[in-house]
């Protein structure tokens, strides 16, 4: 009877060969390329994750590095960019500050505006990309910015648009991603001298300016006489009455529908929906927001799918939802939930309650609205809205709006000797060659470590 088969176990070593033992390949070595493909393609999208599997093997640094590969990891459907950082208006500091930790940080200078020379202001980041203001020329440049590349995109503003009461620009992206080559709109909203709130549509592919499009209605007056007596600071020794007579926080968009915070309880919208362009303003949840030393912002709530509206004071924070009524076309607010801030806070603020904490104050949100940015006493915080994590990103300083940027981003090339220089200048020990000579040759622990990023 012949013996069994002896099962395959790999190209030997000449040492192998020469009479020791040889090993057991790695379960992981034996699964197709198109197995192993898509759990890699399940790892997080953090800087690092790419670069730290590239050091595995050679086989698993090809997958990596293949175009399709490449393009599906890093396409945002159905999988979230992560959180970079933010960038702000203050010219005492980088433009950008970066939010991760080691090895997932981004360098202040990889997003730097010393190519673009001049005095530019943010007006937001939306999938990749960022729209400044030129400030000290009232508005009358905008510029469209991919941090990644650093092309830019130069869009002259119509006089037309040149208004006292109120100015304010988005920029929107039809595809998931808004990197270069993909087409891109900027939206630009206004009040007229007749208290009218208009918006007009710039297109990349034409590179003109659409019609401009008049609401039906005026603004109240108590709105037109906040905007003018109400200028607002937007740190660096900057003043809103230069630019801007309201907030310069970045709009937000729901739908087909851009949502502007003006003052005294009331937002700007603008339907950009073909068949229903029009301009409007609403009323906010509650006017007592806007009294009392009240920090308020709107953002996506819902995944998106619907307006919120966040009130921070003290240690109360309230999100309202505005929801629209069955079988109408009307919508209210209604809240849907309220935070007590105090059961969350970190170590760094437990020492900080009573008459302090009154100084805190709501920067901004990221584009799904899962973490906002607080200003303390002591920095900037990020705040996970889920979770009510607290991280401190920003120590000693004191900002008015950020603006956070979130993309897919590599902390170094895929290539062998730029990831262990990588390594050496900080980066946490990789998931490589170092870890698998330590756990006994075999991947097994980097396959049963990959998890689903949902």
């Amino acid at each position: 009877m012949d013996a069994p088969a002896t099962p395959y176990r790999g190209r030997r070593s000449k040492r192998q060969r020469g009479g020791e033992p040889s090993e057991e390949p790695s379960p992981a070595s034996l699964l197709p390329d198109y197995i192993l493909a898509e759990i890699l393609l399940r790892l997080p999208p953090d800087p690092s994750s790419l670069p730290r599997v590239s050091l595995v093997c050679k086989r698993w640094l090809r997958l990596v590095t293949g175009p399709l590969f490449h393009g599906r990891f890093h396409n945002p459907g159905g999988r979230r960019a992560p959180l970079l950082g933010f960038f702000h208006n203050s010219f005492t500091l980088p433009c950008f500050i970066p939010t991760g930790s080691a090895p997932d940080r981004v360098p202040a200078e990889a997003f730097s505006l010393r190519r673009h020379p001049g005095r530019w202001l943010f007006l937001g980041c939306r999938r990749g990309r960022a729209l400044l203001a030129s400030p000290f020329s009232a508005w009358r440049h905008l510029m469209v910015w991919d941090p990644l590349s650093g092309d830019r995109h130069d869009i002259p503003v119509p006089i037309a648009f040149d208004q006292r009461y109120f100015r304010g620009a988005a920029l929107l992206c039809d595809a998931a991603v808004c990197h270069r080559p993909t087409p891109f709109r900027v939206i630009f909203a206004f009040v007229d001298q007749l208290r009218l709130p208009c918006a007009c549509s710039y297109s990349s592919q034409s590179g003109t300016w659409g019609c401009v499009f008049y609401g039906k209605a005026v603004i109240p007056q108590g709105l037109k006489s906040a905007m003018e007596s109400d200028p607002v600071r937007l740190g660096g020794g900057i003043s809103g009455e230069k630019i801007s007579a309201i907030d310069m926080r970045p709009p937000v968009p729901v739908g087909n529908v851009l949502y502007w915070l003006l003052l005294r309880n009331y937002i700007l919208a603008f339907n950009m929906d073909a068949k229903n362009l029009a301009t409007n303003v609403i009323a906010g949840p509650d006017p007592v927001y806007f009294l009392n030393d009240w920090s308020v912002q709107i953002m996506p709530a819902e995944g998106g799918k619907k307006l919120g509206f966040l009130a921070l004071k003290c240690l109360c924070l309230n999100l309202w939802v505005r929801q629209k009524h069955s079988g109408s076309s009307t919508a209210s607010w209604a809240i849907s939930r309220t935070m007590k801030l105090d059961m969350f806070l970190p170590p760094e603020l437990l020492s900080l309650r009573g008459g302090v904490l009154a100084q805190l104050a709501l920067l901004g949100s990221t584009e799904d609205g899962d973490v906002v940015f607080l200003q303390t006493t002591i920095g900037v915080f990020t705040v996970q809205l889920d979770g009510m994590k607290f991280k401190l990103v920003l120590p000693d300083e004191k900002l008015a709006v950020v603006y956070p940027y979130s993309s897919f981003y590599l902390t170094g090339k895929l290539t062998y000797p730029t990831l262990y220089r990588t390594r050496l200048r900080g980066m946490a020990q990789p998931v490589g060659a170092m870890r698998l000579k330590e756990s006994g040759g075999t991947v097994e622990g980097l396959v049963v470590g990959v998890r689903k990023d949902n």
